[in-house]
């Protein structure tokens, strides 16, 4: 037996996380097709939501309480959905939930970074150069430099 309300916590997390972000594309496209299993009027529907999380949480981009907000009625959603099946297809999509859960958590941790639209994430090393009069900003704040690096030649 599945335990369907942790399904459904991860899934509405992975929903939370993702949306937004570089992973968006593939997390959405596991999750319609999780949602296409729920019959034509219930994942119609779903689906509407799912595709309006992603324009939510994009007008917030930075507002932790909108991720919170999708969070909680995601979970309620998937909640209700589970709630409605017979055990056997209940435990069946509920494991289905939980692997796109884990899939999207593992691609966020190969990724090693992720951001929203206005920021920039990367994993590894970042070389910052000015060319043609352009400034190069540098200043050290937790390994991460930030400010002005030295002209070539100088110290």
């Amino acid at each position: 037996m599945v335990d369907w309300a942790a399904a459904a916590t991860a899934g509405a997390t992975a929903i939370a996380t993702a949306a937004g972000t570089g992973l968006w594309e593939n997390v959405h496209a596991g999750f319609r097709g999780w949602l296409s299993k729920l019959g034509d009027t219930k994942a119609e529907k779903a689906l509407q939501r799912l595709d309006a999380t992603v324009i939510e949480i994009e007008s917030a981009p930075e507002d932790q309480m909108v991720r919170d907000k999708v969070k909680v009625a995601w979970q309620t959603r998937f909640e209700d959905f589970l709630e409605e099946l017979d055990g056997d297809e209940r435990d069946a999509l509920a494991q289905e939930l939980l692997e796109l859960a884990r899939r999207a958590e593992e691609e966020q941790a190969r990724s090693g970074a992720v951001s929203g639209d206005h920021g920039m994430a990367v994993r590894g090393d970042v070389n910052i150069t000015a060319q043609d009069q352009g400034i190069a900003v540098a200043h050290n704040v937790g390994g991460i430099n930030f400010g002005n690096p030295p002209r070539p030649g100088q110290e």
